[in-house]
């Protein structure tokens, strides 16, 4: 077995608001690698060095990328981008209950029975689970026809990374933006 171990140097940030701790945020310049550690999670993501502007510093591409692509890339290697949203879609189904009795798909008896097994669903942790949840119910053949495809399944990036790159990203961006005006002065 050939391994190798090498050394680099990380720039570490610290996020304070109000003299307390939010984030711990390392760059690793050579290799593109943003790795943080907060409040609200732990995130990371590495970029690598083929795709950066000609010339550009890792730094300076971080300045580049949008807030929405940043979190996409943050929420990848936890599935928090893909998170499922438990609440939204009960939401959604109890919204499909309510067409169906209004279209005559169903009648009231069966709307009420599909209204209560949704409102007797603990939360599941994935979607998968969920499914397993609402096959269950008299939902997935009652309502959905026993089409899986059918049963809407609501997936958002996780409320701790929204949070994160609502309240701290932007004042790390702007850290960095600072860094590098001074720099060029």
């Amino acid at each position: 077995m050939n391994t190798e171990v090498n050394r680099s140097l990380t720039e570490t940030y610290k996020v304070y608001i109000d003299s307390r701790w939010q984030a711990t945020i390392m760059i690793e310049e050579s290799s593109g690698l943003l790795s943080i550690q907060s409040e609200y999670g732990h995130f990371s993501h590495y970029w690598g060095t083929s795709g950066r502007a000609k010339g550009n510093t890792f730094k300076q591409e971080l300045l580049r990328f949008g807030l929405d692509y940043v979190q996409n890339k943050l929420g990848y290697n936890d599935n928090l981008g893909d998170w499922f949203d438990f609440d939204k879609t009960v939401k959604e189904i109890k919204r499909n209950i309510v067409e169906s009795r209004k279209d005559g798909s169903i009648d009231s008896g069966k709307a009420r029975t599909f209204w209560d097994e949704i409102n007797e669903l603990e939360e599941g942790n994935t979607t998968s689970e969920f499914g397993s949840l609402i096959y269950e119910t008299g939902l997935f053949e009652g309502l959905y026809s026993g089409d899986y495809c059918s049963i809407p399944i609501i997936t958002g990036t996780h409320p701790r990374l929204e949070k994160f790159m609502d309240l701290i990203y932007p004042i790390f961006k702007a850290e960095l933006a600072k860094e590098l005006t001074l720099e060029t002065t």
